[in-house]
């Protein structure tokens, strides 16, 4: 091959021209190809030049087949193998991805489950892809990897997947997985393992057992013997938080003598901060010890690295989720069973919950603690980025406004890049909160109507007509704040727009089947004045007003349904298989269709009425609502006289203590709660298509994207709207502002001092306005998108708004 040829850059040339080349090349040396194009679509992409939908990566890898890939594979280093499966925008179809990582050789799936291991995010894809191998291919990966690293990539899968993992491992491996487990001698690990071993298969949990010590063996058969009688052992984490809400921390703490560590851990990590502390305070009464344990393991860690130490592996780990410090602070260590518990912890534990604490209740601890030797001093590692340092100005602005920005050169351990903070500073006191929509029931376009207004106009193509929007009925912010009166605005959550319209198309997928749903529709809770405009379906972080002024930031799921004929409908599973005699809640996380079973009769609800009622399955479901599959048995009493078009009632977990909802918009992730990190994807219902939850979205990665955003945070009983300024997609290297990943956007949260967070929709909708010299000034500098250039507002639906009272 003429070397000047090799040597161009592969990303330039089109595609047929790659697939040729790498065909008419040696195994090795097309190895070397496809790294090559790997390579250098992830330079474009540090510099911001490569556009959305741009990456040819996984178009090349639809050129070969299985068995070509895996030999090309085979010969490349495993870091390239993770880019070039989970690295792109474009994402590999899964079925392909988890055929090739099948056929792999087992000792290259080791180190490339090994490499996914570390960070955030990585561990939850290589724990999918773990549990997603055949039974024999799982046993010969475990044998190739560390039984530290299993032990994180199992610890966010399911305990049916643990076990799975586990009982098709060499049983001596899986026994020394468990014993380092239990070294600690935290009681919340032995019962964590106890939960995984109670429902393994008994020759197969006999088989690992026999490979402990006689002690630990003995040990854990005694565990397995114990029976739990409390009824929070069966619940879910939903219908936990409905229960607490009514219960005294007394009498949760005599309960949880009836329950397991494991799930006191999950208990308490769905209260808040002051609710877990009395909690603990009423257990620590009886049991310092539960206490001290169930502190330690409460937080969340995750692998930074790795280091060799003689011919072993040691892992470098760090507390990424630490919800212990904001219980601690909420302590009252005047009471001596709480002193012992503080006085009972690891030092270094305690150490890193002191690092996250305000300086009073810091210096409390360590008054009470002086002949301990605790320090306080946080290893840096723990920090991977820290905004803070750049240039911060602030003005005040009318109307009692304080505005922020803050300037910095961020460093995120793999690159370093401009970031544009603006923070508006409001008091709910003085300022009247409303979540709008610009598009209402007087206003909604069918979906039949908008492919004749779109006409051929297709993402990634020609922008269409700017019209085209303000007759759909999108607004542009600094527009409609002046317009309204109002003082302040930034942009509101999801919606279903022209993006993911043209998605639906391009995936062979017809939106106008979808029950209740038009152009502009809020995805997820979405209350204005008093009225619920789209029910909280998605267990998603809300902005929530009270009748009373009173501002949260809570997560917030509907729990039953109210019929027309008055009969309450709980679920018995949330998007789960139907099973003969229970009820199930499907949301569009489950897909398009409900499946095809004659057992159910599906009722389909969108926008606080009944749109379809399907016998047989196979129904579209809303993406703004949900269907409540019921079996048939149970018809005559539940769908009697119930009828479409009829209204319903959603309830929902909202404590009612809290007040009356008169505003509220869900969007997320949760950034920070109780002022520690509390992000989950998982938890806050994204699923894996993008952060939307559109069922019928082009796949795209979510959590580890760059991009503007925007955020709401509370303060010292402040309300402050917050965006990070971004650079448009393959609009070339930042030079203004860089945007943030979501995790970086919890750690900006959490440098500013919140005391809870929750993300708003970010890209070319991220923007602030605030009204100064009577003029709308937009603050931030929008990065364009589908609908308009870079600098120009975008059209948006959902906003909040500001008043002066």
């Amino acid at each position: 091959m003429n070397e000047n040829v090799a040597e161009q850059k592969m990303s330039n040339l089109k595609l047929e021209e790659i697939v040729e080349r790498i065909k008419g090349a040696t195994t090795d040396r097309s190895a070397q190809l496809l790294q090559k194009l790997i390579a250098e679509e992830q330079e474009l992409s540090r510099l911001n030049l490569l556009k959305a939908y741009e990456d040819k990566v996984p178009l090349v890898l639809q050129n070969f087949e299985i068995s070509q890939i895996v030999d090309i594979f085979n010969q490349m280093d495993d870091y390239y193998i993770l880019k070039a499966l989970f690295g792109n925008f474009r994402a590999v179809d899964n079925r392909t991805r988890q055929e090739i990582l099948e056929r792999l050789s087992r000792e290259k799936l080791a180190l490339l489950l090994k490499r996914l291991s570390v960070g955030v995010d990585n561990p939850k894809i290589a724990g999918k892809v773990l549990v997603s191998l055949s039974l024999l291919s799982i046993g010969e990966v475990m044998e190739g990897m560390e039984e530290v690293v299993i032990i994180h990539l199992i610890s966010d899968i399911e305990t049916a997947d643990k076990i799975k993992i586990l009982e098709n491992s060499d049983p001596a491996k899986a026994a020394r997985v468990l014993d380092i487990l239990l070294q600690s001698g935290n009681v919340v690990r032995l019962a964590y393992v106890t939960n995984i071993l109670k429902h393994m298969e008994k020759a197969k949990r006999g088989r690992i057992l026999e490979q402990m010590d006689t002690g630990r063996r003995e040990l854990l058969e005694g565990q397995l013997r114990r029976q739990y009688t409390s009824s929070f052992e069966e619940m879910t984490s939903k219908e936990t938080k409905g229960a607490l809400s009514s219960m005294k921390p007394s009498d949760v703490a005599e309960q949880f003598k009836e329950v397991s560590t494991e799930k006191i851990v999950e208990i308490l990590k769905l209260c808040e901060a002051e609710t877990a502390a009395a909690i603990l305070t009423a257990v620590a009464k009886g049991d310092t010890k539960l206490v001290i344990d169930v502190l330690e393991e409460i937080n969340s860690k995750i692998i930074v690295g790795f280091k060799k130490a003689g011919k072993t592996t040691q892992i470098i780990e760090e507390v990424y989720m630490c919800p212990s410090e904001a219980i601690l602070e909420k302590m009252d260590f005047n009471i001596p069973e709480n002193l012992t518990v503080l006085r009972g912890m690891n030092k270094s534990e305690l150490e890193l919950n002191l690092e996250r604490m305000p300086e009073a209740k810091k210096a409390e601890i360590m008054a009470l603690e002086k002949n301990q030797g605790i320090t306080a001093e946080l290893p840096i590692s723990v920090q991977l980025f820290y905004v803070g340092t750049g240039t911060k100005k602030t003005t005040n602005l009318e109307h009692g406004l304080k505005w922020t920005r803050i300037e910095e050169e961020l460093d995120t351990g793999e690159k370093t890049k401009p970031v544009l903070i603006d923070l508006v500073e409001l008091d709910p006191r003085k300022v009247r909160i409303k979540a709008c929509r610009a598009i209402t029931e007087d206003n909604l376009t069918p979906l039949s109507e908008v492919a004749k207004i779109f006409g051929d106009a297709e993402r990634g193509g020609k922008r269409p007509d700017k019209q085209i929007f303000t007759q759909l009925g999108l607004i542009q912010l600094s527009k409609i704040v002046k317009k309204k009166g109002a003082i302040a605005a930034i942009n509101g959550n999801h919606y279903f727009d022209y993006g993911h319209y043209m998605d639906a198309l391009k995936l062979g997928i017809d939106p106008t089947h979808v029950p209740g749903l038009s152009f502009g529709d809020p995805v997820g809770w979405f209350v204005a004045d008093g009225e619920e405009v789209s029910p909280p379906s998605f267990n998603r972080a809300a902005f929530i007003v009270t009748k009373d002024g009173d501002v949260y930031i809570e997560k917030v799921f509907m729990t039953d349904v109210i019929l027309s004929n008055g009969i309450k409908v709980n679920w018995n599973k949330v998007n789960s298989k139907k099973e003969h005699g229970k009820i199930i809640l499907y949301t569009s996380l489950f897909g398009f269709k409900t499946e095809k079973t004659a057992s159910h009769i599906d009722v389909a609800v969108a926008q606080g009425k009944i749109f379809d009622i399907t016998e047989g399955g196979d129904a579209f479901i809303p993406l703004t609502g949900f269907i409540v599959s019921v079996p048939r048995e149970g018809q005559d009493r539940i769908l009697n006289n119930v009828n479409i078009g009829d209204r319903v009632v959603v309830s929902n977990n909202l404590p009612p203590s809290l007040g009356e909802v008169e505003q509220a918009m869900a969007c997320g992730p949760h950034l920070v709660r109780n002022g520690q990190l509390d992000i989950s994807f998982k938890a806050e219902d994204f699923g894996e298509k993008d952060s939307s939850v559109i069922s019928f979205s082009l796949t795209r990665a979510v959590e580890t994207f760059e991009a503007a955003r925007s955020f709401m945070m509370l303060r010292d009983g402040k309300v402050f709207i917050g965006t990070v300024g971004g650079t448009a997609l393959g609009s070339g290297a930042p030079t203004e502002s860089g945007g943030m990943t979501f995790g970086e956007l919890a750690q900006l949260a959490m440098d500013l001092r919140a005391d809870d967070a929750y993300a708003l929709d970010g890209g070319g909708s991220s923007s602030i306005v605030v009204v100064t010299e009577n003029e709308a000034k937009c603050l931030t500098i929008p990065t364009g998108g589908s609908d308009v250039a870079k600098g120009e507002e975008r059209f948006i639906n959902t906003y909040w708004l500001f008043f002066k009272r």
